[in-house]
């Protein structure tokens, strides 16, 4: 089997098994009601969906980074783990906090840019912003197809905090993709923007 494709298929697994972990608590708070609850109480369509958008991001990533400006930004197997805890952090915080929608969206954007401010990384800053109108975007056009609804949608069938989760992501994306292509561990200085 090629590399990449091995790549690939460990990237649809474990986003997809992880990913659909976040989202259950989507589930069982209430913030989603999903059409079909066929597997383990979420619709079947859920983790291989999860999979294949890990799958497309990591690609579309690789050819977007020259554009962004970014370089390739190796990442330690623990700093790849306590970043992918951040995200699933920002999104399991989603389901108590719900509730307060307007206190959710600005606590998680507030640290997403003390986030940003610590990684010292323009072209992440773009990723995140691109990721979090694209993301909101697709879940949008998924929940008008019907598939699955936000029980509280603010606007465009989905609620206000959605983006701020998203761009949680980003950091996530630049590391995988750092791991992906083998590189050596830099220090993290070498790897931020001049000041």
């Amino acid at each position: 089997m090629p590399h990449r494709l091995k790549q690939d298929l460990v990237l649809f697994v474990v986003g997809g098994l992880l990913l659909s972990l976040c989202d259950r608590v989507h589930v069982m708070y209430g913030v989603i009601v999903q059409n079909d609850q066929s597997f383990l109480g979420q619709a079947w369509w859920v983790p291989p969906m999860f999979g294949v958008v890990t799958v497309v991001t990591m690609r579309l990533y690789a050819l977007l980074r020259p554009m962004l400006g970014a370089r390739i930004a190796p990442a330690s197997r623990t700093q790849l783990v306590t970043t992918a805890l951040a995200l699933a952090s920002a999104y399991v915080v989603t389901g108590p906090g719900a509730a307060r929608p307007m206190m959710l969206a600005g606590g998680l954007a507030a640290l997403w840019a003390f986030r940003a401010m610590a990684r010292r990384s323009l072209p992440e800053v773009w990723l995140a912003l691109l990721i979090a109108v694209v993301g909101p975007a697709v879940e949008a056009l998924t929940s008008a197809s019907g598939a699955f609804r936000y029980v509280a949608a603010d606007f465009l069938y989905v609620p206000m905090w959605l983006p701020a989760v998203y761009l949680h992501a980003a950091p996530l994306v630049v590391e995988i993709d750092g791991m992906l292509h083998g590189l050596p561990e830099t220090p993290p200085l070498e790897r931020t923007l001049p000041t």
